[in-house]
């Protein structure tokens, strides 16, 4: 079937924001998922599969978990993918397609599968990550909602050791965020550079958790020079080097409001209690 939200065409710019619902699993039960796992893929089907049949064999209750993938229109693994989330007796996957996409656009993808979750916690996950961890949703649904989860990757580079010995992220590479974020904020990035930007303002806001009670390994390959083999990571890796110096106000400014904005957030919610 196909959803169009014409009231967002007024405002957005249509060759940008073509947008449609091409599947959705019959599966997906509202009224139990407590977690959304959302994953932007392209030309990595083996790669998606096996890091969403992970997430599920280790989960405590993989029922209550739903899965969110954006892929390109244009996607030659499209139909394998749409074979995939029908057959597979996961469950609670569904496929939403893009017009494709520019770097500089990138966190839209995001922003459009965070609009349809339906669960408590979203967790921004990649294709390239495999879970470690067992039970790894019930760590995340025993964390205060003020909340932003940043799951420990073992093999990744942005990794330093304090001077205690201990293992620390230096980046929240794949975030698990509270669903108020996007309610309250209308967004779940504001830029293309999603993680270190909600890295930045959890952190500013003294709500970032380093979590290594959720243990993940990355499975992205390089060659002998360090250099990313993937074609579509190098593609990634090249606009977002060209547009690196031009997107660095607009990123400033967007955390220092969007800092300000949970503040008062995080005042009003605490307050309540």
């Amino acid at each position: 079937m196909t959803v169009k939200a014409e009231s967002l065409w007024d405002l957005l710019d249509k060759d940008l924001w073509s947008l449609e619902l091409d599947f959705e699993s019959s599966n997906r039960k509202q009224s139990k998922i407590l977690i959304s796992v959302f994953i932007v893929t392209r030309q990595r089907p083996e790669m998606c599969q096996e890091a969403i049949r992970l997430l599920h064999e280790k989960a405590k209750k993989p029922e209550s978990i739903e899965y969110l993938l954006g892929l390109d229109e244009d996607d030659p693994t499209l139909e394998q993918m749409k074979d995939f989330a029908k057959e597979s007796n996961i469950g609670n996957i569904s496929i939403t397609t893009f017009k494709r996409k520019p770097w500089t656009n990138f966190h839209e993808y995001s922003n459009e599968l965070c609009y349809k979750a339906v669960g408590e916690w979203i967790f921004c996950y990649t294709d390239s990550k495999q879970m470690l961890s067992d039970h790894w949703d019930a760590v995340v649904n025993k964390t205060s909602k003020n909340s932003v989860i940043s799951p420990v990757i073992e093999n990744h580079r942005g990794h330093r050791v304090d001077r205690n010995g201990v293992r620390k992220n230096t980046y929240c590479y794949t975030p698990i965020i509270p669903k108020w974020w996007i309610e309250e904020l209308g967004f779940f990035s504001d830029t293309p550079h999603s993680d270190t930007w909600i890295h930045k303002v959890a952190e500013d806001c003294r709500m970032l958790v380093m979590e290594e009670n959720i243990k993940l390994y990355s499975r992205r390959k390089k060659d002998d020079r360090g250099d990313v083999e993937d074609k579509v990571a190098k593609r990634i890796y090249k606009q977002r080097s060209e547009h690196k110096g031009s997107l660095t106000k607009h990123r400033q400014k967007s955390e220092q409001r969007t800092v300000k904005k949970l503040h008062d957030i995080l005042k009003r919610r605490r307050s309540k209690k």
